[in-house]
């Protein structure tokens, strides 16, 4: 059998059923190094709708009060819903195609993503807010160090 001649139609023994299953360490590695080009393709594809909520800020800058200016970030929670289901069934080990099965799941869980985006929204201005508000009142009061401790956890 010669290097660039290789039989594949060749019976063999195939993959044993019995065999042990990977201990997680190894696995990591191996379903990375197996799925990595997928993995660039899949983050190359996330990068799209960043980069339109990035140019997105950067017009609605000076507009918009800084409160809102990182809006658009919450319209690109939906297409986190595309990158985690690739990406668990790549754990998983099922196959995925990386544009299909994210269009997919963008179409199938995008309320459930934008709903979440809102509300990770709402908690960083909350609690940015809250901290900038403990740090300027401990200066009066020491108490104030364990919300503002509470806050940055």
């Amino acid at each position: 059998m010669s290097l660039f001649n290789m039989n594949y139609n060749k019976p063999g023994p195939g993959v044993n059923r019995d065999e042990p299953k990977k201990k997680p360490f190894l696995l990591f590695w191996t379903i990375l190094f197996r799925k990595f080009g997928n993995l660039v393709k899949l983050n190359l594809l996330f990068c799209i709708p960043v980069l339109v909520a990035v140019i997105l800020i950067y017009f609605l800058g000076n507009v918009l009060p800084s409160v809102l200016i990182f809006l658009p970030l919450i319209l690109v929670s939906p297409f986190v819903a595309g990158l985690t289901i690739v990406t668990r069934n790549y754990v998983r080990e099922e196959h995925a195609f990386v544009l299909s099965d994210f269009i997919d799941a963008l179409k199938h869980n995008w309320v459930a993503f934008l709903l979440n985006g809102a509300i990770i929204y709402a908690a960083y201005i909350i609690l940015s807010v809250s901290i900038t508000y403990y740090a300027a009142q401990i200066k009066s009061n020491s108490i104030f160090f364990v919300p503002l401790a509470i806050c940055m956890e």
